[in-house]
């Protein structure tokens, strides 16, 4: 029902290559002699920075000094090409998943020539979105479910566990709250959000289906709310209020015109209670106080990128 976008064709390519997925699931890493773990890492004391990846060429993840400003410039660029999702651990390592199936992890501090712990491959074609909980481990979107990477993470790693309901028919965008319940962003004929109390085996919360064109490709989760971008132009940004039952549909949605809405695909959440959105319609980011009034949101701040630089795909805040 969906015009799916790259996300949508990449998990298709994922089911075909998964088999629907699972912790089972056939993987293909990296040919490396000895795999190599990732180094414990150490909570990194510093501000924080907005990292937004740019597909387009020259592609590569741009870092922000926040607060941001109609006028912020990148610090610098760390080259990536392809990149579809980042993620941040509570010590500031950074995950950076890629259109081919590829995940790296980049320790802090960040800069444009950063190179990656480790990396391995998932055995897709798509990555899939990215998080991870507050144990260090990585959940990552696969098919009819999540896939769950333990940490420490090597050249070889594969699944060690898959998180799934009868209802998903694909899962799209993942997000932890501070109690480490897990939300999913899944069809299920329409889009619905799903949540997973720890350990993430039993019956999920779910959502009444929403009708979207295009899939909740993100979603963040603040103190008192989920917050869920739909692309499909205009776009808006679905509010919904926490807790979630199964009764539970948007109480409110950052539309386009005055609330600044132009494509969105991108969220998330820094530590002072600032949402940024990511819209790939015209190349901004726009930035909104938390929580969401009921009315919509309008936008503190609009950065507004180089002319011809929308094509994007993913934001994230970290160290």
């Amino acid at each position: 029902m969906f015009h799916r976008s790259l996300v949508v064709v990449a998990l298709a390519t994922l089911v075909s290559a998964c088999g629907g997925g699972g912790a089972t699931s056939s993987q293909t890493s990296f040919a490396t002699p000895t795999p190599t773990p990732v180094p414990t890492s150490t909570p990194f004391a510093g501000p924080q920075y907005l990292y937004v990846a740019k597909t387009s060429p020259p592609s590569g993840i741009m870092q922000y000094a926040l607060p941001l400003t109609a006028s912020s410039m990148p610090n610098f660029t760390l080259p990536f090409d392809n990149v579809r999702s980042l993620a941040f651990d509570a010590s500031g390592d950074l995950a950076a998943a890629d259109s081919t199936g590829h995940v790296k992890f980049f320790p802090p501090p960040l800069s444009a020539t950063s190179t990656p712990a480790v990396s391995f491959n998932t055995g897709t074609g798509f990555a899939g979105i990215a998080a991870f909980n507050g144990a260090g481990d990585l959940f990552v979107t696969a098919a009819n479910g999540v896939n769950v990477f333990a940490h420490p993470f090597t050249s070889a790693s594969t699944p060690s566990a898959f998180i799934t309901a009868p209802s998903i028919r694909s899962s799209f965008a993942l997000a932890f709250d501070a109690a480490q319940n897990l939300y999913v962003a899944a069809d299920t004929g329409k889009m619905s959000l799903l949540v997973f109390a720890p350990p993430y085996s039993g019956t999920p919360v779910i959502t009444p289906g929403v009708d979207v064109v295009t899939p909740y490709e993100s979603i963040a989760v603040s103190a008192n709310q989920v917050i869920a971008p739909a692309l499909h132009l205009p776009g808006r940004v679905d509010v919904y209020g926490l807790p979630l039952t199964a009764a539970s549909t948007p109480n409110a949605a950052i539309e386009s015109g005055s609330g600044g809405i132009n494509g969105p695909n991108s969220v998330a959440l820094d530590a002072a209670g600032n949402l940024y959105v990511m819209n790939t319609g015209n190349g901004s980011v726009t930035v909104y106080s938390l929580p969401i009034p009921t009315g919509g949101g309008l936008p503190t701040v609009t950065l507004q990128m180089p002319a011809g630089t929308f094509n994007f795909w993913g934001i994230a805040v970290g160290r």
